[in-house]
């Protein structure tokens, strides 16, 4: 149904504005007065239609419903009396647009409302001259994802209370979204209420009737949501009025009391009310910041204070400048003449947002690595939420393994009860037009978690195969991915693969080796950088293959002794002179083989795109072949696979991998290593053939063919590569 209202917001907005056609581009640019007034005048016409109230009555009502100018529209200095004006213009055409939205039911209506809202804002030429919809940092949030997502947050508490006689106490709950916009999360807060209390009355012998109207009055009352953009905001009003009964053209009943406008990250004032924040930015109110403790007293002022359920599907944004990606959305938006002193001004604002977020002391969690918006919004929410209250949210799947998001997780799982995590794949597309994994969670604060309902690989909303879906201890999760905490993807079959791989030490706690990255900067050690083959020779990640270098690809090389002296003070000089074994840093997650190393001969520069293990001198380098053998294995490569969420291979990731400690091997375990090591010096230049690799690799760690066939499966090991593998394992068993 989503698909076709859209094509019917697409449709409304083309006609009206036809008239205005011409002037929806001015000097190549997109004349932000008549957009806005286009998507303002289509939400009025279809309002119209909806409600056969006059559209110049509406217009002219004290209400005055959707009049108010977008964020976009807010920082280009729009003027609202000019777009008022074309606005009254545009409303006395008579259309039907092709379609009786008379007819719609009001959820659809309220589905309408929001397309529109969501085309005319941040897709203006589409209607116009672009067939196919692109997304900007805004996601238009499908109701039915949004339903999906509340009911799953809200679900155990209204099974908790699920008599008469709690339903004053269901009255009272409070209820947020942070990152409201129109408001599709906060219909669905009502929808699932209003049906549970409906429920619970309906199947309860009462001598008195409840008053179903005055109760969905209640608990819009207790349903908040925060945004930069009003006219979003004005749209929420308008819809959860609808749903309430509320008089939608008198003055409005939630916008500016439970709605309101403003940056739901930035309080200048704290969570606590009481700091002064107001120096990280040099013009504080343009941000909007918005000081929750002092707009919402009763919810923050209280005995028990915060919201006991926050629901959203935040922006995705990350802070960090991008001058392609800037350039792209303002394509989007119908730029076609673009300053370079904008992209200035908006390094600039970033910069001062990144320095707040990690010098305020607002945020502890999410403020670590490069910043994303999204795991500001999951701390914000943890900050909004009171002490026993509910989490439900869709953020990008990198929560669950990303170095950054650690700090998160760690707080998740030991300060809330995580009841259920959902890993959706590219190729689910859940959000129209963005292929992006992206995962649902939903969790209780004040409890730690225990029994975590873990389900990946999905490819709909809710749609999982029955072997992707298990049961998560959190000491599991501590077990096989040790202080990074990670979600592996994996079955329950491979979970009890890969504790059993982890019951062997991590290279972390070998303390005969070392993990860096590459000595040479490429950016600030560019100088070095000669291009010519005289010198000590360059290795760049791209360079490396698995066991063996791209020698043709080597370009450039570096004055070795000038470079050492450089390097003088840095732990990591020494180990230029002696073997090393190093891998690609960037390495696909599409590749069967995400860790590809390889030999690196003393006196050889390594630019930071690689990693590299080096050895203490009290080890023999037969050491170094050992590590080659297990770090290229299917074993090791599936190990890794399973924890890594984007396509870095970082060092923190590799010290968590298992390793048999040769020094402290049993008797047979030392042969197998013997024989690792011996089938990878004896490997040719043109004999490549690893599977003697893989067997050993298996029998080191004690794994069968059974599982030996679990883990070449997930890893798309060919038929043949199987049968060989395997049928060895069996043979020695």
């Amino acid at each position: 149904m989503s698909y076709e209202i859209e094509d019917i917001a697409k449709s409304i907005l083309k006609e009206i504005g036809e008239p205005v056609i011409d002037e929806i581009v001015v000097e190549r640019n997109v004349n932000r007065v008549t957009t806005e007034s286009i998507r303002i005048a289509a939400l009025i016409q279809s309002f119209s239609k909806f409600t056969g109230i006059n559209s110049v009555k509406i217009l002219e009502s004290s209400r005055c419903p959707f009049l108010s100018l977008s964020y976009p529209a807010e920082q280009n200095d729009i003027s609202l009396a000019q777009v008022k004006s074309l606005v009254r213009d545009l409303v006395q055409q008579e259309d039907d647009f092709g379609f009786p939205i008379s007819t719609m039911t009001t959820t659809g209506y309220i589905d309408l409302m929001h397309q529109i809202h969501s085309i005319g804002v941040f897709n203006p030429l589409m209607s116009h001259h672009v067939k196919k919809r692109r997304q900007t940092g805004a996601i238009y949030t499908p109701f039915v994802m949004a339903h999906y997502i509340t009911k799953k947050a809200l679900t155990p508490v209204l099974k908790e209370h699920n008599r008469h006689q709690d339903v004053e106490k269901l009255l009272s709950f409070k209820m947020v979204d942070p990152a409201a916009g129109p408001g599709v999360f906060l219909i669905a807060l009502l929808s699932e209420m209003v049906s549970h209390i409906e429920s619970v009355t309906n199947n309860a012998e009462l001598e008195t009737d409840y008053d179903m109207v005055a109760i969905r009055k209640r608990i819009a009352e207790n349903i908040y949501g925060v945004d930069l953009d009003r006219a979003a905001l004005d749209i929420a009003d308008i819809s959860i009025s609808l749903l309430s009964d509320e008089d939608f053209l008198g003055p409005p009943k939630f916008l500016g009391v439970t709605l309101k406008q403003g940056n739901s990250l930035i309080s200048l004032k704290g969570m606590s009310g009481k700091e002064d924040h107001q120096q990280f930015f040099s013009n504080p109110e343009i941000r909007l910041p918005f000081e929750w403790r002092i707009e919402f007293p009763e919810v923050f002022q209280t005995e028990h204070p915060g919201f006991d359920c926050v629901v959203m599907n935040p922006p995705y944004n990350r802070l960090k400048p991008n001058l392609a990606e800037f350039l792209r959305e303002r394509l989007v938006e119908g730029d076609r003449e673009i300053r370079m002193s904008s992209f200035d001004e908006h390094k600039e604002r970033l910069s001062e947002d990144v320095s707040y977020f990690r010098k305020s002391g607002e945020y502890q969690l999410a403020n670590s690595y490069t910043i994303d918006t999204y795991r500001l919004f999951i701390e914000r929410a943890i900050q909004l939420a009171n002490s026993e209250g509910r989490l439900g949210f869709i953020v990008p799947s990198t929560l669950l393994g990303d170095l950054s998001a650690r700090n998160l997780r760690e707080y998740l799982l030991k300060e809330s009860a995580i009841e259920g995590v959902e890993v959706y794949t590219e190729q689910a597309y859940l959000f129209d037009g963005v292929t992006q994994s992206v995962c649902i969670v939903t969790t209780k604060l004040g409890l730690e978690s225990d029994d975590i309902d873990f389900r990946f690989g999905g490819t709909g909303l809710g749609a999982f195969s029955p072997n992707k879906s298990l049961t998560l201890q959190k000491s599991e999760l501590e077990q096989v991915s040790g202080s990074s905490i990670v979600f592996p993807q994996v079955t329950r079959r491979g979970l009890d693969i890969l504790q059993k791989l982890h019951r062997h030490s991590t290279l972390s706690s070998m303390d005969w080796l070392v993990i860096y990255r590459g000595e040479l900067d490429l950016t600030q050690n560019s100088s070095f950088i000669q291009d010519d083959r005289k010198h000590a020779l360059l290795i760049r990640g791209a360079n490396i293959r698995r066991f063996r270098i791209e020698k043709s690809s080597i370009q450039q090389s570096v004055p070795l002794e000038k470079f050492i002296e450089h390097l003088s003070s840095s732990r990591r000089q020494p180990h230029i002179m002696q073997n090393r074994i190093a891998c690609q840093q960037i390495s696909n997650r599409s590749q069967r083989w995400r860790l590809k190393f390889t030999r690196i001969a003393p006196n050889t520069i390594l630019a930071n795109s690689c990693n590299y293990i080096a050895i203490s001198n009290s080890h023999s380098d037969i050491y170094l072949d050992y590590l080659l053998g297990v770090l290229n294995s299917s074993l090791l490569n599936w190990r890794f696979s399973l924890t890594n969420t984007n396509n870095h291979v970082s060092n923190r990731e590799l010290a968590s991998l298992p390793i048999v400690d040769p020094d402290i091997a049993k008797y047979e375990q030392k042969q197998v290593i013997q024989n690792i090591i011996n089938i990878v010096q004896n490997l040719s230049l043109n004999d490549y053939n690893t599977i003697p690799l893989d067997i050993e690799v298996f029998r080191l760690f004690g794994f069968d063919a059974s599982e030996a066939r679990e883990v070449l499966f997930q890893q798309k090991a060919e038929a043949f590569e199987i049968s060989e593998i395997c049928s060895a394992l069996d043979y020695n068993s």
